[in-house]
């Protein structure tokens, strides 16, 4: 049996729909024959703060009800302003709706509902960071969600390049700092704070070529995907590149790899040669990097860093 099937008496009241308040709430009463028009009408009249509790329904009659969002809504001939003294929590009827009752005067209606939408309307059409490719200055393509769907578009343009930011209206680009930018410098940072200088200082690039050379270095391994060893006795003994700052006889970066502390329980071969190759390997990935890597005999052939790729950061 459905809830419209009920016999009761169809209310009396003037139109199709209306507002009905009372103590219990507020009602909203839909009629029979109730166009669109006549429901959006009278739902005009329904307060700001309130909400949706229920419905119910008779033959004749829909009644939608609606309750404060935080109190009760006070019957008709109540006071619709704040009154002095209130108590906290409650709520009180004025102009523009609902507002708790706090004790404090109430400012009269400011006309601001047209300003906000405007703003509200501007803040909509900010235009959202993404990437973007490049070619003279000019956006080409985009916007692309991340920087590999950007690469994969530089194919087909050439002298083109990936940026990140935002494009106004003009179709000039905003540069931003990308995320994955951003992200890559901190796990750069984290390297660097794990070294320590000649001094047992941490590694500060500012503080000479040297200290340059071993930032510029960390940075390259991370880039490679190479961990870097800490070298302060604060961190893990994960193992990793080992990054030794050193100035004389002959200055420079020396490299070495460290294994995970776990190796020891693994002696043999890999224990002994391990260390040797893998330096190596580093220094074959530092070379291919653009970096100028030397052997110095009197240091056992620990491969040693003196330049970076452009050669500023020359320091032999």
């Amino acid at each position: 049996m459905s809830i419209f099937d009920d016999d009761r008496d169809q209310p009396s009241s003037g139109g199709m729909a209306y507002v009905d308040r009372g103590a219990d709430g507020v009602r909203l009463v839909i009629r029979p024959d109730a166009r669109p028009r006549d429901v959006i009408g009278a739902a005009r009249a329904l307060p700001d703060e309130v909400m949706f509790t229920g419905f119910t329904g008779t033959r004749h009659t829909l009644m939608v009800t609606f309750r404060p969002a935080t109190a009760a809504v006070p019957a008709d001939g109540e006071s619709s302003t704040v009154a002095a003294g209130g108590s906290s929590g409650t709520l009180a009827r004025t102009g523009g709706g609902w507002v708790p009752d706090t004790g404090l005067p109430v400012a009269p209606p400011v006309p601001v509902a047209d300003r906000l939408m405007r703003l509200r309307a501007r803040h909509a059409r900010l235009p959202v960071a993404a990437f973007w490719v490049v070619a003279g200055g000019v956006v080409v393509s985009g916007p692309w969600d991340s920087r590999a769907d950007a690469v994969g578009a530089l194919t087909e343009r050439d002298g083109s390049s990936v940026a990140y930011g935002t494009v106004g209206a003009a179709g000039v680009l905003t540069s931003r700092p990308a995320p994955d930018d951003m992200a890559f410098g901190r796990v750069v940072t984290a390297a660097v704070a794990a070294l320590s200088d000649e001094d047992d200082m941490p590694v500060d690039a500012n503080r000479d070529p040297v200290a340059k050379l071993t930032v510029e270095v960390a940075r390259i391994l991370v880039l490679a995907g190479l961990p870097v060893a800490d070298t302060t006795g604060r961190g893990r003994p994960n193992g990793g590149v080992l990054l030794a700052p050193t100035r004389l006889p002959t200055p420079g970066v020396g490299v070495w790899w460290a294994a995970h502390v776990r190796m020891a329980t693994h002696p043999g071969p890999a224990d002994r040669y391990l260390a040797p190759l893998m330096a190596t390997a580093v220094a074959g990935v530092l070379d291919a990097a653009g970096f100028t890597v030397v052997y110095s005999p009197h240091r056992g052939g620990v491969p040693l860093v003196t330049a970076g790729p452009t050669g500023t950061e020359t320091v032999a």
